[in-house]
């Protein structure tokens, strides 16, 4: 009516009617009218080139979805090194440190910190003053 027009969608199926394994399915659309359409992998799927011409097809090389799963892994385990490793400190000098470092038996003034323990750190301070604020502030903030 003002100039736009609404998308419709042709395909009256949704993701939740297509099997995960790879078969012949039977659809049918809104005007009850069925169609058989074979369901593959997205990995084994010759992906068309429309500006290339169909003769040309693009398929996924051989390795790909192991080099996927190793590197979904990789970050994995360097997200969690990342988070548990420290990654910065605090030292403490002059007059400050040496009062610190008396009231640790003179050990050093230096405080190692993960992203993980600056949460901790966090929820410490929450549980010390004890409030509900505190609580919600701290935990949005960790």
């Amino acid at each position: 009516e003002n100039g736009t027009k609404e998308f419709e969608s042709e395909a009256s199926w949704t993701l939740k009617d297509v099997p995960l394994k790879s078969s012949t399915t039977e659809m049918t659309d809104d005007d009850g009218t069925t169609q058989d359409e074979a369901v593959e992998a997205l990995r084994s799927h010759a992906f068309g080139r429309p500006h290339r011409g169909e003769a040309e097809k693009l398929h996924v090389r051989r390795g790909v979805n192991i080099l996927v799963v190793v590197v979904a892994v990789v970050l994995t385990v360097m997200l969690l090194l990342g988070s548990l490793l420290p990654s910065f400190s605090f030292d403490v000098q002059g007059l400050a440190g040496v009062a610190v470092e008396a009231g640790r038996n003179f050990e050093q003034a230096k405080d190692e910190h993960s992203i993980i323990s600056i949460a901790q750190l966090l929820m410490d301070q929450a549980r010390f003053v004890d409030t509900a604020k505190d609580y919600i502030g701290t935990t949005s903030i960790a």
